[in-house]
């Protein structure tokens, strides 16, 4: 197993919960944690419903340690699929693969994208799950 994460050839893959019905087009027009459009990075359909998003990371605040999408930042790239959505919560499971492996790369992405990770209120989810009624997946 470790010759095999020397190699690179081991995958972490990842499920993620994200507030509304996820799918394209994305936006970013409302979220605070960029200072780059969607325009100026990549978002490519891959196949099979695989998205790519490649968009640089940076520290936006070393004292709270949060990260932002920035054209100066290092090179991050994840693979993004709906698995499915819950009407009932407004919720997408989402089935994402990091290529890099930066620090909150996943939740800076889907929250760069429109879709923030439920009850994550650091970048942008709404805390729900608080509610002894919300469905658990």
């Amino acid at each position: 197993m470790c010759q095999m994460i020397v190699r690179n050839e081991v995958k972490k893959t990842y499920l993620a919960r994200v507030l509304g019905d996820f799918g394209y087009p994305f936006t970013n027009e409302s979220n605070g944690y960029s200072s780059v459009s969607l325009r100026d990075c990549e978002l490519n359909s891959v196949d099979d419903g695989w998205f790519e998003i490649s968009a640089p990371l940076a520290c936006d605040s070393p004292l709270n340690s949060t990260y932002k999408v920035c054209a100066e930042g290092k090179e991050a790239i994840t693979l993004v699929k709906k698995l499915s959505f819950h009407g009932d919560s407004n919720t997408s499971l989402i089935q994402c693969i990091p290529k890099q492996g930066r620090t909150h790369q996943i939740r800076v992405h889907l929250n760069w994208i429109g879709y923030p990770i439920a009850n994550d209120p650091i970048y942008g989810g709404e805390s729900f799950f608080n509610d002894p009624n919300a469905k658990r997946l």
